[in-house]
């Protein structure tokens, strides 16, 4: 049974992750690829069709990585969740607690579930920080692969 602060908390921790950064990254990434395609359209149309290429790739890495940050993340709210429960129902029943000689017992259980939502963020972090590594580097192969096609279609005019 948890209490009101309790599931305020996690319901808050939820809507931070939900609505928080990665709309904010999601949608200052999806304006600066617009505005990349059109102006690789416009410039060059054969050279911006060998760069799009690489989007449906970049979409599934995204969307793995996406799915399991996002499942990792949930997890290590969920044990600070049920780490904040225990430690308001310990609190609560302090006399409770001191009767039974269970200090140690609700202090070891309290520590347990702070390092198992640390070792899911520390998971979840990592995780982010691979997609954008991979991401990176998907992206930068794609701009050798423009400019050896774009220094061939320069010296094949000149």
């Amino acid at each position: 049974r948890e209490s009101l602060p309790t599931k305020i908390g996690a319901s808050m921790v939820h809507i931070s992750v939900a609505v928080g950064r990665q709309m904010a990254d999601t949608l200052m990434m999806a304006v600066s690829a617009a505005g990349c395609l059109g102006v690789a359209l416009a410039l060059n149309a054969p050279l911006a069709l060998v760069m799009l290429c690489v989007v449906p790739l970049v979409g599934i890495v995204i969307l793995v990585f996406s799915c399991c940050t996002r499942r990792i993340s949930r997890r290590a709210g969920e044990e600070l969740a049920q780490g904040g429960t225990l430690a308001t129902e310990v609190i609560h029943g302090i006399r409770t607690v001191a009767a039974l000689c269970a200090q140690k017992w609700a202090l070891g259980l309290y520590e347990e579930k702070m390092r198992l939502s640390q070792k899911f963020s520390i998971r979840s972090d990592a995780l982010s920080g691979v997609l954008i590594g991979i991401t990176g580097f998907l992206f930068y192969c794609t701009y050798t692969f423009a400019f050896i096609i774009g220094t061939e279609q320069v010296a094949n005019d000149a």
